[in-house]
């Protein structure tokens, strides 16, 4: 029986201790409660040092700390032991927290919070002070978004339907990815869930040189998207999706590149992220949130970017005797859209649409005549559509009457941009120049030339490459999270008498600049030359005497025209809008504090 009582006693007593080693453990949490809510709190108020340290201060006071002496009540009491302004930088693996107090240029605030721990029964022995640290930054605002362009929509935009937008037309069915409209995931989810290590103390420098880095194939991305925007079920409808587009473009779909260094679109998944600059740690953009089914299109645009979509009957030849002529065209996604990431000045590209067309005349396929005497026309035409480029101007410095925080983002959009030079297919898929920036880097085109027995060359003419647009439109909205809004409003004003006055100045220059070559002996009569000159000189002329009325009278009519016809015809009556953007602001995040420590 002693010996029973003794045990007993032992237990209770240990049991007692554990009690006091448990309420030791709980002090620590409460402290480590009192110093990260300090510390958020805190931070939100950068870069206001005095702020921040009184806001750190009163929210430690709300949530128990002591806010002068100690009481002795026997019960433990946090206080503030240190609350600090400072500057953060993630500090190498295993480090220090990496602050360093400097009320210059704060970017977070420390604040440790503790205190002794009073032995509630002395059994443990005396308990030792506890003592929680807490670091928090306040991350640079951040929003994501992306642009979608529209040659013509009716009756609002074309979410959804971005596929057919860029040219492509699958039998696939998109309608079971409607599930996942507003799901969103995070750069660093995705990251993760790919397989890719990216450090905690990464910055976006090094971030954006990774994500450069990286290519994953389409279906990867796909895949690790649905189940992270949880319906893994639509792996399936991934397969049977990009099995519809292999079997329409005959090709292997390319890898999509997640990252970009460049300012400019190089057809990857996220533009370049550009919060802050290139020694901000990374965790806001790692963060932040971007729309489950953007991801999907995007990648989708990127996939099958450089494709020539398969048209039937692409190349038409007209039948002998009349196969002299033939018009060949191909259609590519040049410029695949991308997702722009971070603060002011960062961009997103809208999908683009180039059409390469060669329209050729070659009389040598003529029975005896095409021997004599053979004629041969080249006309190399290059257009782009719909294209669009969107930019943060603004954000988390207005709130709309809901109190929603804004983002202020322009778009610029133009409907045509047509371009008359050398065009090959490598070139047509070029990503890096407009239309106009490869007909111009090729100099002169032969557009006719005229040989005779296919060996003597009796004339050639030569034309400067010239390119014109339908008159780009920029404008801007203001945006809050989740929105879709089209920019501008009532889509572009179709100012057709600036095409008009675009073009003619163009084919003035460029019939002015042509030149004619004759081959050997045939420049010794000199009669076709000087017929020639002159018939050049004559038509440079009037188009010149032309233009005098076109600039001063007939353009600024034309784009009157132009604009009441969509003002007052397409729009209202017909629900069409021309050549707009429509900007998705997928998420916005304002003066958010972090814990990084």
């Amino acid at each position: 029986m002693a010996i029973a009582m003794m045990l007993m006693l032992l237990g209770l007593i240990s049991i007692l201790g554990i009690v006091e080693v448990g309420y030791l453990y709980w002090a620590h949490r409460d402290a480590q409660k009192v110093a990260d809510l300090a510390a958020l709190s805190g931070a939100q108020q950068l870069p206001d040092c005095v702020a921040a340290k009184g806001a750190a201060q009163s929210n430690a006071k709300d949530n128990g700390a002591l806010d002068g002496a100690a009481p002795t009540d026997g019960k433990f009491h946090t206080s503030l032991t240190t609350n600090d302004c400072g500057t953060w930088t993630p500090p190498a693996k295993g480090g220090t927290d990496g602050f360093s107090a400097d009320d210059n240029n704060p970017n977070a605030v420390k604040v440790i919070a503790g205190g002794p721990v009073p032995s509630i029964w002395g059994f443990a022995g005396a308990l030792p002070n506890v003592s929680a640290e807490a670091v928090a930054t306040l991350q640079p605002s951040v929003a994501v978004f992306s642009v979608t362009p529209t040659l013509a929509t009716a009756n609002g935009g074309l979410l959804g339907t971005l596929l057919k937008s860029i040219g492509l037309s699958t039998t696939a069915s998109v309608a079971s990815y409607d599930g996942i409209a507003k799901a969103t995931v995070t750069p660093g989810g995705l990251l993760g869930a790919l397989g890719i290590k990216v450090p905690a103390n990464i910055t976006i420098g090094d971030l954006n040189k990774k994500l450069a880095s990286i290519s994953i194939s389409v279906s990867d991305i796909l895949d690790k998207t649905v189940t992270l925007a949880g319906e893994p079920n639509l792996v399936d409808a991934n397969a049977d999706l990009l099995k519809s587009i292999n079997a329409q473009l005959s090709a292997k779909l390319n890898d999509v590149t997640l990252g970009t260094n460049s300012n400019g679109n190089l057809g990857t998944l996220f533009a370049k992220i550009t919060t802050g600059n290139d020694s901000t740690p990374a965790l806001g953009a790692l963060n932040a949130k971007v729309n489950a089914l953007d991801i999907i299109y995007t990648s989708l645009a990127i996939a099958t970017a450089k494709h020539a979509i398969t048209v039937p009957n692409l190349t038409v030849t007209l039948p002998a005797p009349l196969n002299i002529a033939s018009v060949t065209t191909s259609v590519s996604v040049i410029e695949p859209p991308s997702i722009g990431i971070g603060g002011k000045g960062t961009k997103a590209y809208s999908a683009q649409v180039r059409i390469l067309t060669r329209t050729e005349i070659d009389t040598s396929k003529l029975p005896i005549l095409g021997i004599l005497l053979n004629l041969k026309i080249d006309i190399p035409i290059t257009a782009d559509l719909v294209n669009s480029e969107a930019e943060i101007n603004d954000l988390c410095n207005s709130r709309n009457s809901e109190n929603k925080d804004l983002a202020s983002i322009s778009a610029t959009s133009s409907v045509l941009n047509i371009c008359v030079g050398n065009n090959t297919p490598d070139q047509a898929s070029s990503t890096s120049q407009s239309c106009k920036e490869i007909v111009s880097n090729d100099g002169n085109i032969d557009v006719l030339s005229l040989s005779a027995l296919s060996l003597i060359q009796v004339a050639k003419l030569t034309i400067q490459p010239f390119s014109t647009s339908v008159a780009s439109v920029t404008d801007s909205g203001n945006l809050y999270e989740g929105q879709y809004k089209d920019i501008p409003e009532g889509g572009n004003p179709l100012l057709l008498g600036s095409t008009i006055k675009n073009l003619m100045t163009e084919l003035t220059n460029s019939i002015a600049n042509a030149k004619l070559t004759l081959g050997p002996g045939f420049d010794l009569l000199n009669v076709l030359n000087v017929f020639g000159k002159y018939g050049q000189n004559l038509l440079s002329s009037v188009l010149a005497l032309l233009q005098v009325p076109i600039d001063g009278t007939v353009s600024p009519l034309l784009d009157n025209v132009g604009s009441s016809l969509t003002s007052d015809v397409l729009q209202p009556i017909a629900g069409v809008k021309l050549e707009t953007s429509t900007v998705h602001l997928q998420s916005l995040q304002c003066h958010r504090a972090q814990l990084v420590y």
